[in-house]
């Protein structure tokens, strides 16, 4: 599919500070011959060049309004008052500060595509194909950028393509309500793609049913119609070039403001609608067509938002209060917790219950007294430590899949535990949901700053727990539950407004597995992120060397380093699900630094940061092979991360033998530099949770139990059963207290 000579060619521009009121933009790709007798679109922050027949010689100093083109020569440059004038050497462009940023292009990755949504790369230029003119029909596609941004300032500008088919229905680009949550793959046919989602979308529509005026026109569509695959329109227009079949694809620009939407097509407006834009939006391209069918796909995608307009509060640097297993190296280990000691841990008790809803995986994180903690009815609370009275609770989804895909669990709500920082004057609770979507909330009232939605539902979920790390923040994402696998990634965000920085696939395209469940660990020496990744899926011609494999990223998350557990040690089910320890030892006399992690083969494996390709320093067996179903009675296998506090590594799994007896779980203490034992406790189940350590105390939990035991012993100090709910979310120790969320979904405190 390629554009005619007589199409736009996008120049991005790259902002850098001015002396002035504004902003100097220079031109991203810069040659004078491609400028010299060209003309030139202003788009709030983007240049489109327009070939001109012939140009005007010398220079020109006017007006030059956004959205118009004048004939220029050798370079241009606007003033912050928009007047024209020559320049010799560069394109610079001078716009009021704050004046835009960009979202990229559909074809430049970082969208999600829902239904028949996909990037066509393989074309000259790549486009985004909503739906296909020679499907059997009654498709509908929609791909939307997962950031939000504030709907008001939006200039779209896209070249549309409507042909190739028997013309029907349309494509629309929409601003979607980011309230409402993650945008919905909408209604087929009239629908277009959109229908079933809150918003308001600008539609290009060649098929006339009862709620449309014609079979040619443009409108601005405020929601469903009278029947779900029709649209309500606030306004259209048929006075528009033919949109089907065009000898060209139809240009199309979109601007919002303060007081509705315009829409020009081929350069003329043809519709201006008054109404309110959603205060914050996803950008999304819809399309839908019945038993007409049609290609309806955009290329040429340029967007610019008003950065003013940012709808996130936040003004970073951030700083880190506390997060999953005490800290970004993931040690479990909190040296200020000295309140519970080996002579009073005997004495805990059951002080109060919280109760959330239907389960719960995630460590309460404990911040001035107040714990923030998730269960699976979606709801994160914030929770008076001393009283156990919920302060808030704020609902951030739940993942339902089609009881057909026969997943277990049948519906998970917040699994991962939240990273509480403080961000200029506001204290942030960093989580994920339990829609596959990130959100930073305010602590004190539970309020959404920002969400980013990271996959779509009920196939994405978020199993982890976030670290953040010079105001970014690293999250992965995994398959709900392998029905079916997904492609997943590692994801950087900004911590200030969620925008997605970077991003890693896992695995190749085309391949499917690589997910996370395990948390990233950040190393505070260099900022190299690492991460433990699941599922090896055979088939992949491309192979998936990061797949059930240790990997060190740098912090913008380019690859470092790997190493994937052997073919020979491999199990039927090999993903790591712990999270990685950076730990240090002394290895014949020279100081190491480490990372371990226990697979669900029985295997803990301590490799050397600086070389993981190198294979393990040394590995230790701490549980049978069969890790395949960790909480099942007997199994063996490891899903635990370990805990590290300076001299001695403790690590926990399931079914083993120690000192002849079977054992259904098992504690232990390693020499980090070897992995010799140095201690081992016998349990009566499966160790599913972390192991966190505080000054001369370890606590985990195995099966149903939750235990206290002596650090330099492993002597029992504690044992409490629940008598029927598993422990899988790590502990936390503070003041005194130990708190754990229950499988049931309650937050339980042990005091004095």
């Amino acid at each position: 599919m390629c554009s005619p000579s007589n199409q736009p060619r996008l120049y991005q521009l790259v902002a850098t500070p001015s002396a002035g009121d504004g902003h100097v933009v220079t031109l991203g790709e810069l040659g004078l011959e491609k400028v010299d007798g060209e003309g030139l679109t202003w788009t709030f922050g983007w240049a489109t060049i327009h070939r001109m027949r012939g140009g005007a010689a010398g220079k020109h100093s006017h007006p030059l309004a956004p959205g118009t083109k004048h004939p220029a020569r050798k370079g241009l440059a606007l003033l912050s008052g928009g007047s024209l004038v020559a320049s010799l050497l560069s394109l610079v462009l001078v716009v009021p500060a704050h004046a835009s940023t960009s979202v990229p292009s559909p074809t430049a990755g970082g969208w999600t595509l829902l239904g028949n949504a996909a990037v066509v790369s393989s074309a000259s230029p790549a486009y985004l194909q909503l739906t296909n003119a020679s499907s059997a029909g009654y498709e509908a596609g929609l791909a939307y950028y997962p950031t939000a941004v504030h709907g008001v300032g939006v200039t779209a500008t896209f070249d549309a393509l409507l042909e190739n088919g028997t013309g029907a229905d349309g494509l629309t680009f929409a601003l979607l309500n980011a309230a409402s949550g993650p945008p919905v793959l909408g209604v087929d046919g009239g629908g277009l793609g959109f229908s079933g989602n809150s918003g308001i979308a600008v539609a290009l529509d060649t098929y006339q049913n009862s709620q449309n005026p014609s079979a040619n026109f443009v409108g601005v569509a405020t929601g469903a119609g009278p029947q779900p695959d029709t649209l309500t329109w606030g306004a259209t227009s048929t006075a528009v070039p033919t949109l089907h079949d065009s000898s060209s694809p139809i240009h199309v620009v979109v601007t919002t403001t303060t007081t509705g939407v315009t829409v020009s097509v081929n350069g003329t407006q043809v519709l201006s609608w008054t109404g309110t834009v959603p205060t914050s939006a996803y950008l999304a391209f819809t399309g839908g067509d019945g038993g007409l069918t049609d290609l309806h796909a955009v290329e040429n995608v340029t967007i610019a938002v008003n950065s003013a307009s940012n709808p996130s509060p936040l003004s970073g640097p951030a700083t880190m209060l506390s997060t999953y297993l005490s800290n970004n190296s993931r040690t479990g280990y909190d040296p200020t917790q000295t309140g519970l000691t080996t002579s009073n841990a005997s004495s805990l008790k059951l002080d109060w219950t919280d109760t959330g809803g239907q389960g719960g995986f995630s460590q309460p994180t404990i911040v001035n007294g107040i714990a923030y903690w998730g269960d699976w009815n979606g709801n994160e609370h914030a929770t008076n430590t001393t009283t156990g009275v919920d302060l808030w609770e704020t609902t951030l989804g739940t993942t339902t899949p089609p009881s057909s895909d026969g997943c277990n669990p049948a519906e998970a709500g917040i699994v991962g535990t939240a990273t509480v920082a403080t961000v200029g004057s506001t204290t942030v609770v960093y989580v994920p949901g339990g829609n596959a979507t990130m959100y930073a909330l305010n602590a004190a009232n539970g309020a959404i700053l920002w969400q980013t939605n990271l996959g779509s539902s009920p196939d994405w979920f978020i199993w982890d727990s976030p670290v953040l790390a010079n105001n970014d923040i690293y999250i992965g994402t995994a398959s709900y539950g392998d029905c079916p696998l997904t492609r997943d990634n590692l994801v950087d965000l900004d911590a200030d407004t969620g925008a997605i920085l970077n991003t890693y696939a896992t695995v190749p395209a085309g391949c499917v597995g690589g997910g996370m469940s395990a948390s990233p660990a950040v190393d505070p020496a260099d900022g190299s992120v690492y991460i433990t990744m699941g599922t090896l899926q055979g088939g992949c011609a491309a192979g998936e060397p990061l797949a059930e494999a240790i990997v060190k990223f740098t912090s913008s998350l380019s690859l470092v380093s790997a190493w994937q557990i052997p073919a020979d040690q491999q199990i039927g089910d090999s993903d790591f699900i712990a999270t990685p320890t950076l730990f240090a030892a002394t290895i014949s006399g020279q100081a190491r630094s480490l990372v371990g992690a226990a697979n669900k083969n029985g295997t803990f494996y301590a490799l050397n940061r600086s070389n993981l390709a190198g294979g393990p320093v040394w590995q230790q067996q701490i549980a049978s092979t069969d890790g395949s179903c960790p909480q099942c009675s007997g199994a063996g296998g490891s899903i635990a991360p370990a805990a590290f506090d300076g001299t001695t590594l403790f690590v926990a799994g399931g079914a083993t033998t120690v000192k002849g007896q079977s054992c259904g779980g098992s504690l232990n203490a390693l020499n980090p530099a070897t992995g010799a034992f140095e201690w081992q406790d016998c349990l009566g189940g499966s160790v599913l949770s972390a192991v966190v350590e505080v000054p001369g105390i370890v606590v985990t939990g195995y099966g149903t139990h939750l235990l206290v035991a002596n650090a330099s012993t492993g002597q029992s100090l504690f044992d409490y059963n629940s008598g029927g709910a598993f422990f899988y979310g790590a502990p936390t120790i503070s003041n005194g207290m130990v708190l754990g969320v229950d499988d049931s979904g309650n937050l339980l405190a042990f005091g004095h």
